[in-house]
């Protein structure tokens, strides 16, 4: 397991990305590289100017809306407490946001198995694409060389580091999942002290959303699951295998692995598992 703390990690980082708008970075786990079953769990800082138009992913997204609000569509934003699940080949957007806002996102390798690119991938197949052309409002458009003359910026990216052409897996859901965390009842989960929510289970590939609660003093044994589990403090400080965590803390558990935490203040923790791939 590893724990990673927010104030630990490199500064917020500014990046000129294939959609347009004032973002901030701030990285917390990441996955292996070139493999099926990559990932990428970050917060995101946002200036209230990000913009993309209605586009699709190869991959499964979660974000968690920790302050302000973000545009998700049309009359249709993701607020501060609520969790959106946005799973591989789903339409959504255009998005426009209209506040500084802040969250935890969380991208992965899904079940059509293309891969989930990694940062450094992305950065450097920008910088090439750039040679070429320019990314406006989420569209890459391409001034010289082959390739199409307009295309979404996101695919012009794949393209370029996977050296093939972009295939959208058919979509499972018609919508994004909106899971709007306080509503749902904690449960006792059989330690004094200590409760949980089950959030949802999505695709055949059954990545689990779930949380616990914990009261100041009370430690807490979660059994491991197969696959990675990762684990995001949403509130509270404590340990977890002798390493101190906080807010906005990130905790990776391998398969199978349990891990133990133990409360100095209340505490609430969101744990997405991600079985392996079929």
């Amino acid at each position: 397991m590893q724990v990673v703390r927010c104030e630990d990690v490199e500064p917020w980082v500014s990046a000129g990305l294939h959609r347009t708008g004032g973002l901030e970075f701030r990285d917390l786990l990441c996955g292996a590289e070139g493999a099926e079953d990559n990932f990428w769990m970050t917060l995101v800082q946002a200036d209230g100017n990000f913009f993309s138009p209605r586009h699709r992913h190869n991959f499964d997204q979660l974000r968690f809306c920790l302050e302000g609000k973000m545009s998700v569509g049309p009359d249709l934003d993701l607020k501060a407490g609520q969790i959106g699940f946005f799973p591989e080949g789903m339409h959504y957007g255009p998005q426009q946001d209209t506040m500084p806002n802040k969250s935890m996102v969380l991208q992965f390798g899904g079940m059509s198995r293309c891969g989930f690119v990694s940062r450094r991938q992305l950065f450097a197949a920008q910088e090439e694409l750039r040679r070429e052309g320019t990314f406006e409002q989420g569209v890459y458009k391409r001034t010289t060389g082959e390739g199409r003359k307009n295309q979404d910026g996101f695919e012009a990216v794949y393209e370029k580091v996977f050296g093939h052409s972009f295939t959208y897996p058919k979509p499972r859901y018609a919508d994004a999942v909106i899971m709007a965390i306080d509503n749902f009842e904690w449960v006792p989960n059989g330690t004094r002290g200590a409760a949980h929510k089950l959030l949802g289970v999505f695709t055949e590939r059954e990545i689990r959303l779930d949380m616990s609660r914990l009261d100041a003093g009370v430690s807490l044994e979660m059994p491991g699951r197969p696959g990675q589990s990762l684990f995001f403090v949403v509130k509270g400080s404590g340990t977890s295998g002798g390493h101190a965590y906080r807010q906005y803390s990130a905790i990776e558990a391998v398969s199978d692995e349990a891990i133990g935490l133990t409360a100095d203040e209340p505490t609430e923790v969101l744990r997405v598992t991600l079985p392996p791939l079929h």
